[in-house]
């Protein structure tokens, strides 16, 4: 981590462009975010500077720099949005990734929400929790297994089904 951060710095030009690490995948992985720019400049220096010890850094094709401060603006426009709307005390606790930490109390959660729109995910700290909790089994709601590939590099004693259709979700009941 410290390695990636001080990458993010060098890429980062300073306060010129930004370079931030999004997304702590596990197993050393870990997505960096932030202009575009500053990114293709992190890649290119993590393969000329073995220093940085990094293995493989590679560009994802994504369509916004998420998880990163430059996604302020769309954490303002969901404030009012998420300040609008009513959450009742959850029937089971929320993981915040942001934090990998548990949530029951309402009031505690929009901020987490908005916190997470900006804020680096805590994936494979997310797992470990709750592995320690004893959890057997995870659901992949959306397209893809992208999430139970990375659950299954972190912890494989839980399985994680997926469920992408409203087909799959029937199945569960």
């Amino acid at each position: 981590e410290a390695k990636v951060k001080s990458l993010c710095e060098a890429a980062s030009g300073g306060a010129r462009r930004i370079c931030e690490m999004a997304n702590f995948n596990g197993g050393g992985q870990i997505v960096i975010s932030g202009h575009k720019e500053a990114v293709e400049e992190a890649v290119r220096l993590a393969a000329a500077d073995p220093g940085y010890g990094i293995a493989k850094a590679v560009l994802l094709s994504v369509s916004a720099p998420f998880h990163c401060s430059l996604m302020k603006k769309a954490e303002e426009r969901m404030r009012p949005l998420l300040a609008a709307t009513s959450i009742a005390p959850p029937a089971f606790p929320y993981l915040a990734n942001v934090n990998a930490k548990l949530q029951s109390d309402p009031e505690s959660i929009v901020p987490l929400l908005l916190e997470q729109i900006c804020g680096s995910v805590r994936w494979e700290q997310s797992m470990q929790l709750l592995k320690g909790l004893e959890v057997t089994e995870a659901f992949e709601i959306g397209p893809g297994k992208v999430l139970s590939g990375l659950l299954r590099r972190i912890e494989r004693e839980i399985k994680s089904r997926g469920v992408e259709t409203m087909e799959d979700l029937k199945g569960l009941a």
